[in-house]
């Protein structure tokens, strides 16, 4: 039969067999945890980067929209003073015949009428 100091030996076997398991249980979920820690922190970098990779070529392609815009814009505006320069030289010359005109009508009612009061 087993004495009472006899007993107490395989319980306490039990007990460190325990504690180094629950030890080594432990550990592998520290080393667990880490390591996805590690490859969150990985795959949070990479896929920022990626990220930043996609956003700058986006705004590469607004920029490179911008600049032909702004272009023709430019070649439209050009377009436009030119047509607007035309206009005002046109308008001036419509003004100018139309006063010329009235002048010229001017001058011809005066001359019929002094050669109407010479009669």
């Amino acid at each position: 039969m087993l004495s009472p100091a006899n007993t107490a030996d395989p319980s306490s076997a039990s007990n460190q067999t325990a504690r180094a398991a629950a030890d080594s249980a432990r550990a592998f979920q520290d080393g667990t945890v880490a390591t996805s820690r590690s490859l969150f922190t990985a795959w949070a970098g990479s896929a920022e980067a990626f990220l930043r990779a996609g956003l700058d070529v986006q705004n590469a392609a607004i920029d490179a929209g911008l600049a032909v815009y702004d272009r023709a814009t430019a070649s439209n505006r050009e377009l436009l003073r030119r047509w607007a320069e035309g206009a005002h030289q046109t308008q001036t010359t419509l003004l100018d015949q139309w006063q010329a005109g009235v002048k010229a009508t001017e001058h011809g009612a005066a001359e019929t009428g002094r050669n109407g009061a010479a009669r």
